[in-house]
């Protein structure tokens, strides 16, 4: 588990390195999937050496983003159904609400893909499950 910040100064540098190296190397693999990024490694006399690391390709037309889309697709007509018919709550609050839990679960889902050793958060995922919320929206609530 990372330590906070604050506790960093007592480290001793390396430590730092591995903090720094688990904390954001996850956010620079969200937002560069499919290509090779360089990798810093702080030598002890903070000189930067770079090697080339490998990133898990995503590609775009896959089974998985066709289920991504009609999981999303599904869960924004039952989800709305359940808010807005069976509990009552208002519309324009239903679909918002429901906006946020699919978006949610999709977002989860990629955290949990995250955690997984042979899977990777995949933003084409959250790309087709934003699809799917719009399409849910256009069909069961407008």
């Amino acid at each position: 588990m990372a330590q906070p910040a604050h506790q960093l100064t007592s480290l001793p540098q390396k430590a730092i390195h591995q903090y720094f190296l688990t904390t954001y190397e996850p956010i620079i693999q969200l937002y560069y999937p499919a290509s090779t990024i360089p990798k810093f490694n702080l030598a002890q006399n903070c000189s930067v050496q770079c090697e080339s690391i490998k990133m898990i390709p995503d590609r775009w037309f896959v089974v998985d983003k066709v289920y991504h889309f009609a999981v999303s697709f599904s869960l924004v007509g039952s989800t709305y159904h359940l808010l807005a018919n069976r509990i009552g709550i208002r519309k324009s609050h239903s679909t918002a609400e429901t906006f946020a839990i699919v978006f949610g679960l999709g977002v989860t889902k990629e955290f949990y893909d995250a955690s997984l050793p042979n899977e990777h958060f995949s933003y084409r995922d959250l790309i087709f499950d934003v699809l799917g919320i719009g399409l849910g929206y256009l069909v069961f609530i407008r």
